[in-house]
């Protein structure tokens, strides 16, 4: 490694220098120096050699020395160890030098075993990788530096028996590192060792350099001017820019490695000698019509500016050369632009004043003593302030004292006798590098004059803003108001549409609208007859939709609507939705538009049910009027029964009287008598029988009363029993005796039992004689309730019609009326009870009647 720890005792070459220093031992650390000390010399690396004749063999090498001055070393030979330890021996106060050595030198001593944990570890180099002397000593320098694969590849080149110098960054930091292997007395590996060197200030500077010579070079390139770069003692060109090869004509491959005699840039030698040996010397030289041969063989003359410089210790010359030309013509164009300026100062229409930061005016044109009122002599110094309104002199002075660098500008009045009182405008700009400023004063009095009059007129517009402003304000806000109002009435628009759209579009009606031709143009949903679909009735005649019978009715209804403005309503006959025909109503409007009929609303509506019901109520007003005689009858019989009630009861009398004669007599055959007893009681019965049938028919108020179910059942049992026999019909009685009694008109109920008994009757009469049962069965139910069910064994209620059977009209019979259910039902519910219609599991119909055993009320 180029970077050595070194011992040089009183018996090395340095004897001499060590004892005219009167130390006989030199301690410190060597570091090749070569290639920076050639790449540039301006690094201070303090260096000192012995004598002078090995320093030509030798490499330079910077040193930075402990204890002793810096002194050039050699590398040691192979025997150094030896040489090392037969110093320390002779020298014990070594060690503690090389200890002051590694705890000064930015250097990491540094060794490891055979499996890299480190066994040294010292030096004030650690402190950049932020460890202590010996922290590192047990741990493996393998894991340590696994990142730095270099430092890695080093120490197993070390341990392979390979001395190594590799250079590398470690933290951001620059190490120069040094390794070899470690070797017992018997020449076995048994380790590595090494010395790293801090090299951070280095790599930095070197980059550094590299950087302004980057600079440097763009400069001299980059340049306007002409440089060209030479050796002083031979000529030689060692560098040219572009801008001098444009000047000369050559190019640059022309220029280097020749001499400016070759080339002939110099028109004199003596010239040359002369202007060289001055800047050999050291000093600038600057030749103001140095006469340059150009390529083309003319001569022009060039403003020449040589600097010494120093390159690689050999004295060089960097010239910098100008066109004199060029330059004599700016200033020509200089000395044209000052005569300028003194020609625009004194015609100027601004007045024009120098003054410095001290406020002391030192030059004014005409225009400036002219509004001031003043003459150039009372302007000088601070004169200038008598001119200024007492009132506007501080904050002129102020802003001249503060605008040290940035620009002053107020506004001042005059304050003179001679002149007229003026405003001026007053801008003065500080000069860059210079304590004086120029400025400028501006008459701004027509200026302020309009001010004040614009801001009058400001005013005025202001208050006519204002007034306007208001204005619009309360038009705006009346706009708010309408905008909401038209906002809110066209919401209110929307939901009276929507409502009107869903009237129209959820209407059970069809809604159609026709043009004045007759023609459908809209329609509100496809149900209308026919069930044409909407794009098939578009467009189409009304007339097309109704049957041919009424198409003339229609056109002449349709032609009142158009022509006289009538609303015409009409029945026509039409085809429904399924094919079949059915009667529509149609209400014809006119629709009016400016006054004017453009066309016709029709509102069609299926009527077909209401002409059935129509047709319906005829049949059954025909059928009332049969109730109605049939009522007449039932009148009649009552006032038959009436009439047989009292020839019966005589009968009856009559016979008893015989019976009681033929008695007394004592004669009389028991036989007879028996049959005339006989006779009586059939005369009884028959007029019991009179009497009960016009109980029935005879129309009297409602009277209800507390009655046995049973006895009201018993008792219908007996009216109906001629029809039983007769038809061949057994009624079975299953009453429960414990009945409570039920509140009740026994003439209504007997009615409704009647009723249902008859209709059973009439049920059974396809059924076979053996198999005509009545089953009537009284019982009593929860929440005080008492039922009386009536049961049949005929084919039972048709599927579906126990829901409607109750309904007036309603009836299984062709005969029949269908009040009958309807009239039991509204006699149960005037009872506060039920009438319930079931088919029984065993076969045929039952009939359920449910009471209340209460009075109402109670």
């Amino acid at each position: 490694m180029p970077c050595v720890a070194w011992l040089v005792n009183p018996l090395m070459k340095a004897r001499a220098h060590l004892q005219k220093s009167g130390r006989d031992l030199a301690l410190g650390v060597g570091r090749d120096a070569t290639a920076r000390r050639r790449t540039h010399q301006r690094h201070q690396v303090h260096w000192r050699t012995f004598d002078d004749s090995p320093a030509e063999a030798l490499r330079w090498w910077g040193v930075r020395v402990a204890e002793s001055p810096v002194v050039r070393t050699e590398t040691m030979p192979p025997g150094r160890d030896a040489v090392v330890a037969r110093v320390v021996a002779e020298h014990p106060q070594a060690g503690a030098l090389l200890k002051r050595v590694i705890e000064h030198a930015p250097v990491v001593l540094w060794a490891i075993d055979r499996e890299g944990r480190f066994t040294l570890s010292a030096g004030r180099g650690l402190e950049a990788l932020g460890l202590r002397p010996g922290e590192a000593v047990g741990r493996s320098a393998f894991e340590m530096y696994r990142d730095v694969p270099r430092i890695v590849e080093s120490l197993h080149a070390a341990l392979a028996g390979r001395e190594q110098t590799l250079t590398v960054e470690v933290g951001g930091q620059w190490f120069e590192n040094w390794s070899q292997p470690l070797r017992d007395h018997q020449g076995q590996i048994v380790g590595a060792m090494g010395v790293a060197t801090d090299i951070t200030a280095r790599v930095l500077a070197e980059r550094s350099e590299r950087t302004s010579a980057d600079l440097f070079l763009k400069a001299f390139h980059v340049s306007p001017a002409g440089i060209l770069l030479t050796h002083i003692p031979s000529g030689q060109i060692l560098d040219a820019n572009a801008a001098f090869c444009r000047l000369t004509g050559y190019a640059r491959q022309d220029l280097l490695s020749r001499t400016t005699v070759e080339m002939g840039l110099w028109s004199s030698h003596e010239e040359r000698w002369k202007v060289l040996g001055v800047v050999a010397q050291g000093q600038p030289t600057r030749l103001t019509d140095y006469p340059l041969r150009l390529k083309n063989g003319t001569t022009i003359f060039v403003e020449n500016s040589m600097e010494p410089v120093q390159i690689d210790g050999q004295p060089c010359a960097l010239s910098i050369m100008h066109d004199a030309a060029v330059q004599r013509r700016y200033e020509r164009a200089l000395q044209r632009s000052r005569r300028q300026y003194r020609t625009l100062a004194r015609f100027a229409p601004v007045g024009l004043f120098r003054m410095n930061r001290s406020g002391e005016w030192r030059y004014t044109n005409r225009q400036c003593r002219r509004l001031l009122g003043c003459e150039a002599a009372a302007l000088r110094g601070r004169g200038w302030l008598e001119a200024i309104h007492p009132e506007d002199r501080a904050g002129l002075l102020d802003c001249g004292r503060s605008s040290s660098t940035a620009p002053c500008r107020q506004e001042v009045r005059t304050w003179s006798s001679a002149a007229s009182a003026r405003w001026l405008l007053v801008q003065w700009e500080p000069r860059r590098g210079r304590r004086a400023g120029i400025g400028t004063l501006t008459d701004i009095t027509e200026r302020k004059l309009a001010e004040l009059e614009l801001q009058t007129v400001n005013r005025q517009l202001e208050e006519h803003v204002r007034l306007r402003t208001e204005l619009l304000l309360r038009t705006s806000k009346t706009l708010e108001e309408q905008i909401h109002e038209r906002r809110r009435t066209y919401q209110e628009l929307e939901r009276s549409e929507a409502r009107w759209r869903s009237l129209v579009e959820d209407a059970p009606d069809v809604i159609l609208q026709l043009n004045r031709q007759g023609q459908i143009e809209f329609r509100n949903h496809p149900n209308q007859q026919g069930g044409l679909p909407l794009e098939a009735v578009l467009g189409r005649s009304i007339t097309e939709l109704v049957a041919p019978e009424f198409v003339p009715e229609v056109e002449r209804s349709l032609a009142e609507v158009i022509e006289q403005g009538r609303t015409v309503t009409l029945e026509v006959q039409a085809l429904k939705n399924d094919g079949a025909a059915g009667w529509f109503q149609r209400h014809l409007a006119p629709l009016w538009h400016n006054g004017q009929v453009i066309g016709a609303t029709v509102v069609v509506r299926d009527v077909t049910d209401q002409h059935r019901a129509a047709e319906e109520l005829q049949q059954k007003q025909s059928q009332l009027a049969h109730v109605a005689r049939v009522s007449m009858v039932g009148e009649m019989t009552a006032g038959f029964a009436h009439e047989l009630n009292q020839p019966l009861a005589a009968i009856a009398h009559y016979i008893a009287g015989c019976v009681i004669r033929l008695q007394k007599e004592e004669c009389a055959d028991p036989k007879v008598i028996t049959t005339l007893r006989d006779a009586a009681e059939e005369a009884r019965r028959a007029s019991e029988v009179v009497r009960r049938l016009r109980q029935f028919l005879h129309q009297h108020a409602i009277q209800r009363e507390l009655a046995d179910l049973n006895d009201v059942v018993r008792e219908a049992g007996k009216l109906m029993e001629c029809t039983l026999n007769k038809q061949q019909v057994r009624c079975e009685y299953r009453l429960d005796e414990g009945l409570p009694q039920v509140f009740m008109d026994r003439i209504q109920v007997m009615q409704v039992l009647l009723n249902l008994m008859l209709n059973a009757v009439e049920a059974m009469a396809d059924v076979p004689a053996d198999r005509r049962l009545i089953v009537i069965q009284t019982s009593q139910q929860p929440a005080g309730r008492v039922a009386c069910a009536v049961r049949d064994q005929g084919p039972g209620l048709p599927q579906g019609l126990p829901h409607d059977i109750f309904d007036a009209f309603v009836t299984t019979k062709p005969e029949g009326l269908g009040l009958g259910l309807s009239i039991s039902r509204s006699i149960l519910q005037a009872h506060e009870g039920e009438i319930r219609a079931r088919n029984h599991p065993e076969g045929g119909a039952e009939f359920e009647l449910t009471f209340s055993h209460q009075a109402p009320g109670d």
